[in-house]
């Protein structure tokens, strides 16, 4: 197992599963030809292209495989207005659970108030929580 804890036997039913979250950003592309805008000195942000981090790309493709080994969910959150959605699309083709798009303001608050709430609910410190 790639999170060095060991479980003890017992039905698979039984075991907690592991919620696992991941936060993405959109960057502008590597490939993307930047033309500059009418005054000459701005950029022309119609001619950028945005995709995700390639870290996060990286970040995502680790927790897929971490959430295989111990049958849980991922989840994927990222902040922004509607044009992250494609963010989270791409994250979703690769084999997330979930996505999560929303104001940071908004969505901070509900994360911290879910992750207490799980280790309140029996959480040891491990980082496995139920």
């Amino acid at each position: 197992m790639g999170l060095g804890f060991w479980v003890s036997p017992c039905e698979p039913e039984r075991l907690p599963r592991a919620r696992i979250f991941v936060c993405v950003k959109r960057v502008p592309d590597i490939e993307t030809l930047v033309r500059l805008g009418p005054d000459g000195q701005s950029l022309d942000a119609a001619s950028v292209k945005y995709v995700m981090s390639p870290y996060d790309e990286f970040a995502v493709e680790t927790a897929l495989g971490t959430r295989d080994e111990v049958a849980g969910e991922m989840v994927v959150v990222t902040s922004g207005d509607k044009a992250f959605k494609e963010t989270l699309r791409s994250a979703l083709a690769m084999g997330a659970d979930y996505g999560i798009l929303g104001d940071a303001f908004e969505i901070l608050p509900r994360l911290t108030a879910e992750i207490r709430e799980l280790r309140s609910s029996g959480d040891s410190g491990s980082g496995a929580t139920p």
